[in-house]
């Protein structure tokens, strides 16, 4: 179990604190105050994770469709860690199941988040080992990507987030969006199947 949690009382300001949106050389933060807030209002009137969780995938594609985010969603591990399935999402439909063909740098974004339990970014997906294109699917033209641990109470990962942008990521979202599920991670007891639909 871990250690401390974060009561939700105090979500916005430890979030705003760990993602340094205070900053001014933060790009884009006005757009990532207004996501914190939006999900700290949320999160004040006690919904459940479930609840909040099922939310933040329309809630960050709404916010940031101008930047070039096309689709964003959970992947959520299966028990027998052989595959990651689909959960709630926002975008075009994409693959689904995610099969894990051997350790990091084998499987894809998605997996390598969840075997090294941190987030990722890829400036260039097409030069991440392994990387898994759903393109030909969704219709998407996925030119970056940015991937999140999400953590069970013992801070164990559960599942991953994953962004599909065609416009270009920064540090600074990698920093924000890692900010942001660690935060969540430590606001609630989060299960695997809160990320499933």
């Amino acid at each position: 179990m871990l250690q401390d949690t974060i009561p939700t009382k105090d979500f916005l300001r430890f979030l705003s604190l760990a993602a340094g949106t205070a900053s001014p050389e933060f790009e884009d933060a006005s757009t990532y105050r207004g996501l914190f807030a939006e999900i700290a209002e949320l999160t004040s009137s006690g919904p459940s994770a479930r609840h909040v969780l099922s939310a933040l995938p329309r809630m960050i594609g709404q916010r940031f469709e101008r930047r070039g985010w096309a689709w964003n969603g959970y992947y959520v591990a299966r028990e027998d860690a052989s595959a990651l399935d689909l959960g709630h999402a926002f975008g075009p439909p994409v693959c689904t199941p995610l099969d894990r063909n051997g350790g990091i740098l084998a499987s894809g974004m998605c997996w390598d988040a969840i075997l090294a339990n941190q987030a990722l970014l890829a400036e260039d997906v097409g030069q991440w080992p392994g990387y898994v294109s759903c393109d030909n699917k969704s219709g998407l033209t996925t030119a970056a990507g940015l991937v999140c641990p999400i953590r069970d109470a013992t801070g164990r990962p559960v599942g991953v987030w994953d962004l599909d942008a065609h416009g270009a990521l920064t540090a600074s979202d990698l920093r924000a969006m890692g900010a942001l599920f660690s935060t969540l991670s430590r606001t609630w007891p989060i299960r695997a199947a809160d990320l499933l639909p």
